[in-house]
């Protein structure tokens, strides 16, 4: 006998509705609504034969979680003002997502892949790179990193990114990354005080200019 269709089911036993079989393959759209949700199934043979329920899938729908860049080779004053002589940069793309409920973590076949997306100063976006190597860094998060081969320009560069999950639907942009990149050593500070000056105090005023 010939597999005919699968029934499907929420984890309660409430049906959703029947998925024809081809071959040995089935495809349906469920939309369950969003939040965390579960399904699972049995087969039906062409004689109407049933077999017992299948392992329960638990998965969240309708995720609206976005990515997040991040400089990873900040060399400002603080370590967070994404001001950077590096020419080259690392660009780290981030996502958290929401664990379903019944799970212990996100899968990783969650994120396919992470865009990153880039334009120079005032000018267009444009995709740079589908980031498809994904690092696992928590139960609910997950990263890539973005290695600048060619010199970026000095000056303003911004950067956002955008999460594909594995039935290729993409997420909103997220937020903007906005970093300098200042790779050019400044003039040589003038001390104005005179070369063999002589003070009576033992603390002494040092006075001067410094520019770009």
């Amino acid at each position: 006998m010939a597999i005919e269709l699968v029934k499907l089911y929420k984890d309660n036993g409430t049906f959703i509705k029947d998925a024809d079989v081809t071959g040995s393959t089935f495809s349906t759209i469920v939309d369950q609504g969003v939040g965390s949700l579960d399904i699972k199934g049995k087969s039906q043979d062409d004689a109407g034969n049933l077999s017992g329920f299948g392992s329960t899938i638990n998965y969240y729908a309708g995720c609206n979680n976005t990515p997040l860049c991040d400089l990873l080779d900040d060399t400002g004053k603080s370590s967070t003002d994404n001001l950077t002589n590096d020419t080259t940069p690392r660009i780290a793309v981030k996502i958290t997502l929401p664990i379903p409920t019944g799970c212990s973590q996100v899968a990783l076949s969650s994120v396919q892949k992470l865009e990153l997306w880039h334009k120079v100063g005032e000018g267009t976006y444009a995709k740079i790179a589908d980031l498809t190597s994904i690092t696992r860094d928590g139960n609910d998060s997950f990263s890539s990193i973005h290695q600048f081969v060619s010199e970026l320009a000095e000056g303003d560069h911004y950067f956002k990114a955008i999460w594909v999950d594995s039935q290729d639907d993409t997420s909103s942009y997220g937020a903007e990354l906005h970093i300098v990149v200042d790779s050019s050593a400044p003039n040589a500070p003038t001390i104005t005080v005179d070369d063999g000056s002589v003070f009576v105090k033992q603390t002494v005023t040092i006075t001067g200019s410094a520019t770009e």
